[in-house]
């Protein structure tokens, strides 16, 4: 899986790596109705967290620790390295309308 360090926007380098297709199902198959917890175990499972039983309070924790926009930005580059494409689209997160 493609892996890369990745620089929030408050400084901070984490590593990330692609998911496979088969990470994703399962974090929609463990979380159907919890973006929150599907979103963190995407997350923790790209950042190297193996364990699916915990990855989505591990990922969860990690954005209770970070701003938006540091979320937002790691999300995206998940689904880029990911191949996902239309990233802030499928981020999870709200959009600002006007």
């Amino acid at each position: 899986m493609d892996t890369e360090d990745v620089t929030l926007p408050n400084g901070e380098v984490v590593t990330l790596r692609a998911l496979t297709g088969y990470e994703v199902m399962l974090g929609r198959k463990i979380n159907p109705d919890d973006q929150i917890a599907m979103n963190g175990f995407m997350l923790a499972t790209s950042m190297g967290h193996d364990d699916p039983k915990t990855a989505s309070a591990v990922g969860v924790e990690w954005m209770k620790r970070h701003r938006a926009g540091d979320f937002q930005h790691a999300v995206e580059e998940v689904q880029r390295l990911s191949g996902m494409g239309g990233a802030a689209d499928k981020s999870g997160v709200a959009e600002a309308r006007d």
